[in-house]
């Protein structure tokens, strides 16, 4: 062990902490309404009332150092924090702190309450920001000596401190006795369990992240930002002597991260554990996953319109918007009601009315657990949006071929997109149908020419070349009309490529259909214009 450690031990674990004056009830019930951290209390005792050592830990280790249990150093009760979504399915629809784990193995029994209280209660999910975000890992020191932890190795930056707090016996032996007492059968709201909130405010004198200025400076966060030069170690006392089963020497590491831009992120924090004055020691990772997302999602960004023929009518679609961070109460605020545009691919505004957004409606928070099970995410809040796609508004109809825009959502200062992407029918196609015109590969030293063949529904409808909306310009596009075949009109497409041309080939030939309500054809173009040989 480095001899610059930096231990926070020099507290005796036998200290009782005193509750600052001027507060009074008032100031208690300050405390103990963000000790919703009761629940992490709650997590705390649960874990170590119900902890039973293995046979192998009950045996007495004759060969051990002094002052050692011959065990591990320290008993950690979990070493992983990550958001553990409810299976809000059942009876267990509204009950999201009793249900069972959506995320069990199929062997598990579906009703087991098979997660930890604090994973349920970890966030998980936050917007990228400078906040200083903290988790905190349980452990008990069952030696008769104290126990070092010194930093070896963090995986990121993203971690960036710590502090290990050592509860005094004192304080866990009163807030046992006041645990015992509250569960006697005698009422919820009886005289002792109203007399959890003495305990519960002690302890929070050493866990919340607010008590650091009453706590001695070794006590405080301690910085990881340059651990390899500076030695980061912490020193947690012995257990009591006598052993005492009502006064365990508990403790907890508390680590602190900074959400970034990735949109998952697992980060983790290695440990060398030592018993003091022995060489008995492990190694200890502990490992925070969580979510960093923007204010607002789609719960899809894709819509397959497929063909869209003259005769079809409205459709209709829905699409959810959805905040894993934003909701009544969130520290990032609520998530407003949305507003759209509609975009062209290249980002310009589309005045047509052929998609919009017609119905917009908030989600009962009742009702999240249904968008959370469609999502697979946590969703503090949502909006149900109706999307009407039309194939003609008044006498205007979109461009025959490729149906492309973009539905540009913002909520939350955040922009999501949903693409929709159709085949208009039209009263012309190409012969044999295709939607785009390919030139395969051709020599760009010499001139290219290239014929295409249309056809009409019907006789006599009449056809003209747009060239000042078609690409490339310097292409020459010329139609001839052919006899028609029975029924339908037929129609030749050249295209004249000047040579000089080389490399890839994009563009877009643009006809039209002329005569009352005139509607324009747009058919890609592609190809490879290659060397000479």
């Amino acid at each position: 062990m480095s001899s610059n450690t930096n231990p926070l031990g020099s507290m005796n674990p036998e200290y009782s902490l005193t509750a600052p004056s001027g507060g009074g009830w008032g100031a208690t019930f300050k405390l103990i309404v963000p000790l919703v951290v009761l629940a992490g209390l709650v997590f705390g005792i649960t874990f170590i009332l119900m902890y039973t050592p293995t046979p192998e830990e009950k045996e007495t280790k004759t060969n051990a150092p002094s002052g050692s249990t011959g065990g591990p150093p320290l008993y950690f009760f979990t070493s992983a924090r990550s958001w553990d979504p409810p299976q809000l399915t059942g009876p267990y629809r509204n009950l999201w702190l009793l249900a069972p784990s959506a995320n069990k193995e199929p062997s598990q029994d579906p009703l087991k309450f098979n997660f930890t209280a604090q994973d349920r209660l970890f966030q998980g999910f936050y917007e990228p920001g400078d906040t200083l975000r903290r988790t905190q890992f349980w452990f008990e020191n069952r030696n008769k000596a104290p126990v070092i932890m010194e930093l070896k190795d963090l995986s990121c930056t993203a971690c960036t401190g710590g502090r290990v707090i050592a509860i005094p016996p004192a304080v866990t032996r009163n807030l046992l006795h006041h645990v015992a007492l509250a569960a006697l059968p005698v009422g919820p709201f009886h005289a002792f369990g109203v007399g959890l909130t003495q305990p519960a405010t002690e302890l929070s004198l050493h866990t919340l992240p607010y008590a650091q200025e009453r706590l001695p400076p070794e006590s405080r966060d301690v910085s990881f930002q340059h651990y390899r030069e500076q030695p980061v170690a912490f020193k947690i006392p012995a257990a009591p002597t006598p052993e005492d089963k009502w006064a365990p020497q508990w403790g907890i590491l508390e680590l602190t991260f900074k959400v970034g831009g990735d949109q998952t992120k697992s980060i983790s924090a290695d440990f060398a554990v030592q018993v003091e004055g022995s060489k008995q020691f492990v190694g200890n990772r502990f490992l925070i996953m969580y979510h960093a997302g923007k204010a607002c999602e789609l719960s899809r960004t894709n819509i397959d319109l497929g063909r869209i023929p003259p005769e079809a009518g409205d459709r209709t679609y829905d699409v959810l918007l959805y905040s894993t961070t934003r909701g009544p109460g969130s520290e990032f605020g609520d998530l407003e009601e949305p507003h759209s545009i509609v975009q062209f691919l290249n980002g310009a505004t589309d005045p047509a009315r052929f998609v919009q957004v017609t119905k917009v409606e908030r989600i009962a928070d009742d009702n999240l657990v249904d968008v959370e099970s469609q999502v697979k995410q946590r969703v503090r809040s949502a909006y149900r949006l109706t999307i009407t796609v039309r194939p003609k508004v008044g006498e205007a109809r979109p461009d025959i071929g490729a149906f492309d825009r973009v539905l540009a959502i913002t909520a939350g200062g955040v922009t999501q997109q949903l693409k929709l992407s159709g085949i208009i029918i039209g009263p012309v196609r190409l012969e044999p149908p295709a939607h785009e015109i390919s030139l395969a590969s051709f020599r760009g030293a010499e001139v290219f020419r290239y014929e295409a063949k249309l056809v009409t529904e019907r006789a006599g409808i009449e056809l003209e070349v747009l060239p000042a909306e078609s690409k490339p310009e310097n292409f020459v596009y010329e139609l001839e009309r052919l006899p028609d075949n029975g029924n339908q009109g037929q129609y030749k497409l050249k295209i004249t490529i000047p040579k000089g041309q080389f490399g890839q080939v994009r563009g877009e030939i643009v006809l039209q259909v002329k005569g009352p309500g005139a509607q324009k054809m747009r058919i890609p173009l592609r190809g490879l214009a290659i060397s000479s040989k």
